[in-house]
């Protein structure tokens, strides 16, 4: 059952505290691991293009503006709530969540009131009451399904799963924990920790955690103890060279590839190719070697021609270009 807003904050004398402290320091113990058993069924099949659609949801007064990527398909499709990061807002991610709704995945992100970029009242203490923000927006997209409009017959609302980043993560745990929403069967969480240093509760779910080892807002030893100290099925994935705020486009034209895509294979010197499992592994087994010398064209000194007619100037010699280069690659 979730926890009333009520229940969550007699938790502790001081949420704001617990919240401040828990970017540095989780104060969650390691648990055991229950494992999640998916329930049977094929898997969302991925689709060739996503559509766009923005809604106006509100709770309590807090208006909840909510933009929905959702697969082109016959549907129904798995539905996820997408939290944003402090002073950001769901287009931010717009790369990331697109690409999650071409595997088959209706996507939500909800622009929250007091901590996402632009707003006039900032507070960044309002992280504690977005957990029932986000179950509120899942109960309304699975209300499309059967509404007249683009999400209609699209929803599969019994398969539910949340996802955040930062701020977005804090709210994500919350989900699995004080404000546990129990329709949830898997959550993501980037650069988080927990919430309210409440434990999580509830039935079995999958958890993926990915967080930078530089992260200098939410520390990555953080967000380490709270992976352990989730009860279910749980995964970590780090990165050594990473902190917390999302990349975004850069004003300036530049023939680098866009923050949402990598323009070759993945390579040590890609900056969005070094996860630390894999950062100093070899592309292949066999070091790299010269490349084989191009044939080089017959001298016609060593010919036995002459290298220019009687009476004429020689020719001019003529520098060679990098393409003609007859040696190895440097």
């Amino acid at each position: 059952m979730r926890a009333t807003a009520a229940e969550a904050a007699v938790r502790g004398s001081n949420p704001v505290s617990q919240i401040l402290a828990s970017v540095k320091t989780s104060t969650l113990r390691p648990r055991p691991v229950t494992a999640y058993e998916p329930a049977g069924g094929m898997p969302p099949a991925g689709v060739n293009s996503v559509g766009r659609a923005d809604y106006t949801f509100s709770r309590d007064g807090r208006s909840l503006p909510t933009r929905v990527w959702y697969p082109v398909g016959p549907g129904p499709y798995p539905v996820l709530v997408f939290s944003h990061g402090m002073l950001s807002q769901p287009d931010d991610y717009a790369a990331l969540l697109v690409s999650w709704a071409l595997t088959g995945v209706v996507v939500a992100a909800p622009l929250y009131p007091h901590t996402s970029l632009g707003t006039a009242a900032f507070n960044a203490y309002d992280v504690a009451d977005q957990p029932l923000d986000a179950s509120h927006v899942l109960t309304q997209i699975a209300l499309q399904n059967t509404v007249a409009g683009p999400l209609k017959g699209r929803v599969d609302g019994s398969r539910m799963a949340a996802a955040g980043h930062s701020a977005g993560g804090i709210t994500t745990t919350g989900l699995f924990s004080a404000y546990r929403d129990e329709r949830l069967k898997a959550g993501i969480v980037l650069a988080g920790t927990d919430f309210l240093a409440t434990p999580f509760t509830g039935p079995p779910a999958a958890l993926l955690y990915v967080h930078g080892r530089k992260d200098d807002t939410v520390s990555w030893s953080a967000g380490h103890t709270v992976f352990e100290a989730t009860p279910w099925s749980r995964a970590l994935l780090s990165f050594t060279e990473a902190g917390t705020r999302p990349a975004r486009p850069s004003s300036r034209s530049s023939a680098r590839p866009a923050p949402d895509s990598c323009a070759g294979p993945s390579t040590a010197a890609c900056p969005r190719c070094r996860p630390a499992r894999w950062e100093r592994s070899p592309i292949s087994s066999a070091p790299p070697g010269p490349a084989p010398d191009r044939p080089r064209r017959a001298c016609r000194a060593r010919s036995g021609r002459p290298a220019h007619r009687s009476g004429s100037s020689p020719p001019r010699k003529r520098r060679r270009s990098p393409r003609t280069c007859p040696g190895p690659r440097r």
